[in-house]
């Protein structure tokens, strides 16, 4: 129940929000009129991912053990150069993706003379990855449905629905990678860029073994096109070469780690 009223206080203050800047644009425009305009809806819908994504950040950041400055510097920043140094369990040892961006993250922040770079680097990082799902599932929102109402809606479920992630958890940079690459490949997929699902592929695997069913979500589109078999096959068997490519290079450079 309080966790309920927080969502629904943290909501209506961002719908307050959106109200304000729909004011400060045009005081004489109704609400829905103004959202017709597409380059003032776009400002808006990147004001709340952002909103969103800070706003899922921090109670994410909120449950980590111990707070999230021990944590970040103690655990999450133990298992970061593990992955680095070649020395992670396996599987975290082949999800280098994520942590080599994290690590760019760092060294950004390091440049920028931030005192504490380790910090910034990881959580903008992950406020970040946050505002690119959420934009991203409104994006697939509205090519299903065809509204932006629902694909709005979709959103704040969404934002609902991650909060039951991060109990007993880290800051998991993998799996937010993993949710943003389905989500592209989806999207990519409902557009008919089948070749640029395997060019997604090859971060995607990089990032995650759990990536290795977006060759099936895109297997499972092209059954339906009207083409010959071998035509409708071929970005299916390009995806999947890649991704396997990826998995077993990766096992190869880094051989016989333990099993976590």
């Amino acid at each position: 129940g309080v966790g309920a009223l927080l969502y629904v206080a943290a909501y209506i203050l961002i719908g307050w929000l959106l109200l304000a800047l729909v004011i400060l644009f045009d005081g004489k425009l109704s609400f829905p009129r103004l959202l017709a305009r597409s380059g003032i809806f776009r400002i808006l819908l990147i004001l709340l991912a952002i909103a969103l994504a800070v706003f899922t950040v921090k109670l994410q950041l909120d449950s980590l053990q111990g707070g999230p400055d021990s944590y970040i510097h103690g655990t999450q920043l133990a298992r970061h150069d593990a992955v680095l140094g070649g020395q992670a369990p396996d599987p975290w040892q082949y999800r280098v993706l994520a942590e080599y961006v994290a690590e760019g993250f760092v060294r950004l922040f390091q440049f920028l003379k931030v005192r504490d770079a380790i910090g910034f680097g990881f959580i903008s990082l992950r406020i970040l990855q946050n505002a690119a799902i959420f934009l991203l599932a409104f994006a697939l929102y509205h090519k299903i449905s065809n509204s932006k109402w629902i694909a709005l809606t979709g959103m704040f479920l969404l934002a609902g629905s991650m909060r039951n992630a991060f109990y007993d958890n880290d800051l998991s940079f993998n799996t937010y990678f993993d949710l943003i690459f389905y989500l592209l490949s989806v999207w990519l997929i409902l557009y008919s860029k089948y070749y640029c699902v395997a060019h997604v592929t090859v971060f995607a695997a990089l990032n995650r073994e759990t990536s290795g069913m977006i060759p099936f979500l895109l297997l499972a589109a092209l059954v339906t096109e009207q083409a010959p078999m071998r035509k409708k096959l071929l970005p299916f068997i390009f995806s999947g070469v890649i991704f396997l490519v990826i998995f077993l290079g990766l096992r190869v450079l880094y051989p016989d780690r333990p099993l976590y």
